[in-house]
């Protein structure tokens, strides 16, 4: 991802720095995104969305588009209900059943 200070303080073109982390296969290296009213600087971890991004170091952050961005926290949403699911599952499964197929 390109540094989102260097992006911000005009010393970078600006692009879209996601390389897969939204779950589309971006060919040319890189989302191609580049217009400036389509990107944002938030966390490289999409994980880490909730933190303010001021909170974040300026390593951590990166240039992202919106696009991108939703579809990377949904797939980190999707990801964290996955397991939420799959553990409340195994605590309701009597213990003489977790073994039968």
């Amino acid at each position: 991802m390109s540094s989102p200070l260097a992006w911000l303080l005009g010393k970078e073109s600006p692009r879209c720095g996601c390389t897969g982390e939204c779950g589309r296969e971006h060919r040319a290296g890189g989302c191609t995104v580049t217009h400036p009213s389509e990107l944002m600087v938030a966390p490289l971890d999409p994980a880490k969305d909730a933190v303010t991004p001021l909170s974040v170091p300026e390593s951590a952050q990166g240039t992202w588009c919106h696009d991108c961005h939703d579809l990377a926290v949904r797939i980190i949403h999707a990801r964290i209900e996955l397991r939420f699911l799959e553990s409340a599952s195994d605590r309701r499964t009597p213990s003489s059943l977790k073994g039968a197929a």
